[in-house]
């Protein structure tokens, strides 16, 4: 069967009717999931790789198609309980694979399998046998929101110490250290850490912009009699944000 070119509508109906007389037509499917990626349906996708996987016979492919539905479930379609059977057979086709293993810790952490992710990140670092690579810092970042989760905030101290010395440019680990040393009251330490993440482009995972983190700067001078310096850094964060609500009160309760 040719493919056919031109109009993208047509193109799906023609292989959507390709596939209605033979679901295991491997070329229609392609050609289709080609095109539903192309106008992002991605639960159209997904249900055309699950067709794609059920005609595969080779081992390796098939845990590619496995992997990439669970990743589609997880990340694009935010359905990470949904993804897991399909990345835990991935995962059962390459169990020494990271790039396999870690998507099904990251679907078990955000399905709340805290206890089933943090064995496969605890491997996954093993598996390095001491390298410090940026892979090593992510897992370890994993393993201290873990601990954190669980109450176990020295543990958490130590595995997000250790993975701030091999990435000190990570935001969410800086987040994370700088919220644990403001509870446990090491002032110190926690301003050294919130004024690096000042350095850095925070992304999303961190979970602050950087007038959140004049906002901890300034009430860590605030507990420390510095008022002058808490008025100082809350000024700052308002001139990034000046809707910024806790800034405001924050100001305010200094006057």
């Amino acid at each position: 069967m040719q493919r056919r070119a031109g109009d993208p509508a047509r193109a799906e109906a023609h292989w959507t009717r390709a596939i209605q007389y033979d679901p295991t037509h491997t070329e229609a499917l392609d050609r289709l999931i080609e095109l539903t990626r192309a106008r992002s349906d991605w639960r159209r996708v997904v249900e055309l790789l699950k067709l794609r996987e059920q005609a595969e016979t080779g081992a390796d492919q098939k845990r590619e198609l496995l992997a990439e539905i669970g990743r589609l479930l997880r990340v694009e379609l935010r359905a990470a309980p949904e993804a897991l059977p399909y990345l835990e057979q991935a995962a059962r086709l390459a169990p020494a694979d990271a790039h396999v293993v870690e998507p099904l810790a990251d679907a078990y952490f955000d399905a709340g399998r805290v206890a089933d992710a943090g064995r496969l990140y605890a491997d996954l670092v093993a598996g390095l046998k001491g390298r410090k690579t940026r892979e090593a810092a992510r897992w370890l970042f994993r393993l201290g929101a873990i601990a954190e989760q669980q109450g176990h905030e020295r543990e958490a101290l130590e595995r997000l110490s250790a993975a701030f010395a091999i990435d000190p440019t990570h935001g969410a680990t800086m987040a994370a250290l700088g919220r644990l040393y403001v509870k446990q009251s090491e002032w110190e330490k926690a301003r050294k850490v919130f004024r690096s993440m000042l350095l850095q482009n925070l992304g999303a995972d961190a979970k602050m912009t950087k007038a959140d983190v004049y906002l901890e700067l300034g009430r860590i001078h605030a507990r420390l009699g510095e008022g002058p310096k808490a008025r100082n850094m809350y000024e700052r964060g308002l001139e990034l944000e000046p809707d910024h609500g806790s800034l405001k009160e924050a100001l305010a309760e200094l006057r």
